[in-house]
């Protein structure tokens, strides 16, 4: 990785603590304390659709499953175009007072206009169960449990649904609310900076969250296991986030995994192009388990470490560790000279 061997030649190279238990991937990507812009899914799926509701509201995310035999499952794969706007058709037919359902692309929310706590279990934790052993249980449980018995009527009586399981394609056939949680405050960013960041990549977490900060959000990851390269995408933003490379890992794909770095390294790492004015990259490999490593290059960097971005890294004890929120915060800071100097 020439690009990134340079860098930490001239530039800082020290280990990361784990993501604090209180706060959050995404709370820490754009600089917030720990405690500070933690919220369920469901306000962030909302956030993330730019939905006008009432206040006073409890918003869930809904995803697309399957079911049989009373147990839940999971598409076999990604669902198609025409899939996901008979989702969305089914999910304008279940509107009632109380409950409103939004869809839009591969995202659903459901908005419940009261207040309320409720147990629900999210699809990773739902699928292979009964479903009615793991339905929303609280305050709104009887309409949402209605709910997601009317989607799977309505979605197993549809010629879509049927037309798609007789060609034995990716399908759903029930809708499933979870994530319910109330609007959060949070400090706003880009009040605070005076400046309007651009985030791109990470997940429909992050998108809503940086809507709510006042950050600008150019576009999602695309899930799976397929070879990916966004580099012109995200090299640009104030923050690019890259799930790709770790999905890669996780799937056993190390041959593949080797070619997106060095190609990263070129399109990304080779592409930062330090202007007269002051300067700053900072890579963050965050672990929500263990330590990460992070490599901070400053323009005029002074005292450059000179260590390797290395996993063996880790290992070195007498090697600074800094928690994770807080180096993305002082990332964020704004490029003055007097700061440099």
């Amino acid at each position: 990785m020439p690009h990134l061997d340079a860098m930490a030649s001239r530039g800082e190279v020290f280990r990361l603590s784990a993501i604090d238990p209180a706060g959050s991937l995404e709370a820490g990507l754009l600089g917030l304390p720990p405690g500070e812009g933690e919220m369920a899914l469901g306000p962030l799926v909302a956030l993330a659709m730019e939905l006008d509701f009432p206040p006073r509201s409890t918003p869930f995310a809904v995803a697309a499953l399957t079911l049989a035999e009373g147990l839940l499952g999971s598409p076999t794969g990604r669902l198609g175009p025409e899939m996901l706007a008979e989702v969305g058709r089914v999910m304008e037919r279940l509107s009632s007072k109380s409950l409103w359902p939004f869809w839009k692309g591969e995202d659903g929310c459901l908005v419940w206009t009261s207040w309320g706590d409720s147990l629900d279990f999210p699809p990773e934790k739902a699928v292979g169960q009964p479903y009615r052993d793991v339905w929303p249980q609280g305050d709104p449980d009887r309409p949402l449990q209605q709910f997601i018995e009317d989607s799977h009527e309505l979605l197993r009586s549809s010629e879509v649904v049927k037309r798609l399981m007789e060609a034995e394609r990716p399908y759903a056939d029930v809708l499933w609310p979870h994530g319910g949680g109330r609007m959060r405050s949070v400090p706003s960013l880009a009040l605070a900076r005076g400046e309007v960041l651009t985030v791109a990549g990470g997940d429909v977490k992050l998108e809503g969250l940086t809507r709510r900060v006042g950050y600008r959000f150019l576009g999602r990851s695309v899930e799976g296991r397929e070879m990916q390269t966004p580099f012109a995408d995200r090299g640009k933003a104030t923050i690019g986030v890259y799930p790709e490379f770790s999905r890669l890992i996780v799937h056993g794909l190390l041959d593949e995994a080797a070619w997106w770095l060095r190609e990263f390294d070129a399109r990304v790492v080779g592409a930062f192009e330090p202007e007269t004015r002051p300067s700053r990259f900072v890579l963050v490999c965050p672990s929500a388990t263990s330590m990460g490593l992070t490599l901070r290059w400053d323009s005029e960097q002074i005292d450059p470490t000179q260590r390797p971005l290395r996993p063996d890294v880790l290992e070195e004890t007498k090697v600074p560790v800094r928690p994770f929120a807080g180096v993305c915060a002082d990332a964020l800071l704004p490029l003055v000279e007097e700061e440099i100097a």
